[in-house]
């Protein structure tokens, strides 16, 4: 599997050097005016903008990529069946991450093998590398226990690696600024790769949050993470810089938004997907009155965004940009209900990523379409895997290259009549009954308790929407796009059975979102 490292400018290791050291000064009298401080920050955060304005290809004067590997061999060992009082080798292995992490000198790399690990790990100024199971990260589980954060780096050098893991359980207790649910970072520049951050809670930054880091974030699935105030999902604080490469941001309770910027920090975010419908906004600047004219910067490019440009930014503290490739559609996720964010055959972010060769898909699975960059944690250089399956008897069949090739629909019995072993275009129908009376079965899919059944699909104008197995939720909605993103119509009045009259559209493909309270599910409607 390959990964990639990235090698920065000497001046911006002697920027981030310089802020580390008027960190450790803090409540002291500082040896710089303030109003230096804070030029210096401001003119080095619109330099890293500058520098992606006119850089939009990956190998610019931004950043510079070298091809590298996961580690070829390991220095310590640890499986859930192993002893801390063992020697850490692949034939005994210790018990704990964190014992692991205390052995090890920096340049080590750790192996972690499948299986829940109910602990906090601290890499304690280490440089190390450490690999779980980037083929099935749901395998190897990490469990703050809500202690505090669950990975935490203090000033961690840009060799660092986590990669292969589910992090989960964390909370924003005993870390800077009461941030930092998943991941807290404080002046560290590892690598994040092959993720699932899910199941954390921090009144801000619930998944993440950075102080004056460097992070390189890629090929990761943030989602679940609740905030207890209205805060961040991801905040980047204090000149932090990140790069964000092929990374899905789904729902994550109580946060402001998915991406945050503040106090002269930059974001570059690129072939990702923030889309999390019940925040009110995906990519903010946000600074408070203690930090007026530290401007921060996102830029993206290539990416699914939600609102497309209709971003946030208080008191004009920087600057958003939308550059090349943004679009705004619902993502079509397998099942984002069940935390499948993988893509769907149908999905409109399959090839929509950057079409430089850098950022080919290389693995199928779970890449789908071409070779293109697809948007999200299942693009470019995530780890081969299988295709996630949609739940409620549907399976798919798909060619070598990712194309799906066949779609079998089971029928549940009593829902409506459904013919048996029908064919319809490349799709096999298998009824319940034994009817053959009726051209198309419905369409079943589990949100949360309810039941939503979608029928008849395609449609030459009504379409039916039932929805079972419990009360609707309060603001209930059912979104319909076309092919390009675009919001045509929006239903409130939702009930137990609805029918919605598509007759006066014209025929191809479209895009129903389902809404019922924080669960949301969309469809591929055909319009004959």
């Amino acid at each position: 599997m390959q990964k990639y490292i990235y090698s920065f400018p000497k001046i911006q290791i002697l920027g981030f050097f310089l802020f580390v050291m008027m960190i450790h000064t803090h409540g002291q009298k500082a040896s710089m005016d303030s109003s230096v401080i804070r030029q210096t920050l401001l003119l080095k955060s619109q330099q890293y903008h500058m520098q992606a304005a006119n850089n939009l290809a990956i190998d610019g004067n931004e950043i510079k990529m070298m091809a590298a590997s996961l580690p070829a061999t390991y220095n310590w060992y640890v499986a859930a069946t192993g002893n801390d009082n063992n020697s850490g080798t692949q034939a005994a292995p210790f018990r704990t991450i964190q014992y692991a992490i205390n052995r090890a000198t920096s340049g080590q790399a750790i192996k972690v093998a499948d299986g829940q690990y109910v602990e906090c790990i601290n890499y304690n100024g280490k440089n190390l590398k450490i690999v779980g199971n980037p083929g099935n990260p749901s395998a190897v589980v990490v469990d703050g226990n809500r202690v505090t954060a669950t990975v935490i780096m203090r000033n961690v050098a840009s060799g660092a690696l986590l990669c292969g893991f589910t992090i989960t359980g964390g909370s924003g207790h005993n870390v800077d600024l009461s941030c930092g649910g998943g991941i807290f970072l404080y002046a560290s520049s590892p690598i994040l790769s092959d993720l699932v951050i899910t199941g954390n809670q921090a009144p801000g930054g619930c998944a993440m949050a950075t102080i004056g880091s460097y992070p390189t974030i890629q090929n990761t699935v943030i989602y679940n993470n609740t905030c207890i105030s209205l805060s961040y999902a991801l905040r980047f604080h204090q000149q932090s810089r990140a790069q964000i490469y092929n990374v899905t941001i789904g729902e994550n309770p109580g946060s402001f938004c998915s991406i945050g910027a503040t106090y002269s920090s930059y974001v570059t975010v690129r072939n990702s997907i923030a889309y999390n419908p019940a925040a009110p906004y995906e990519l903010v600047l946000l600074n408070s009155a203690n930090y007026l004219g530290y401007l921060s910067y996102i830029d993206a490019y290539y990416c699914n965004v939600r609102g497309g440009t209709s971003l946030f930014n208080e008191n004009g503290q920087g600057t958003i940009t939308a550059h090349v490739g943004l679009i705004n559609v619902v993502p079509g996720f397998v099942d984002a209900a069940s935390g499948k964010y993988q893509l769907a055959a149908n999905s409109p972010c399959i090839d929509q990523g950057d079409p430089a060769a850098s950022w080919n898909d290389i693995n199928f699975p779970p890449s789908r379409g071409t070779v293109r960059n697809d948007l999200g944690a299942y693009g470019w250089q995530v780890s081969a895997q299988p295709y996630q399956v949609t739940p409620r008897g549907i399976t798919f069949s798909y060619d070598l290259s990712g194309n799906q090739t066949d779609r079998k629909v089971i029928v549940i019995q009593g829902l409506k009549k459904a013919a048996s072993a029908q064919v319809f275009g490349s799709e096999t129908m298998f009824g319940a009954t034994g009817n053959t009376n009726i051209e198309q079965p419905p369409f079943e899919e589990m949100i949360g308790e309810q039941t939503i059944t979608i029928y008849p699909n395609p449609t030459k104008g009504e379409l039916r929407i039932d929805i079972n197995g419990g009360e609707i939720p309060k603001g209930a909605k059912i979104y319909l796009y076309n092919a390009s993103g675009n919001l045509l119509r929006q239903w409130t009045q939702i009930s137990v059975s609805n029918k919605m009259d598509l007759s006066g559209y014209p025929a191809g493909v479209y895009i129903l979102y389902v809404q019922l309270g924080e669960k949301q599910s969309s469809w591929k409607i055909i319009k004959e």
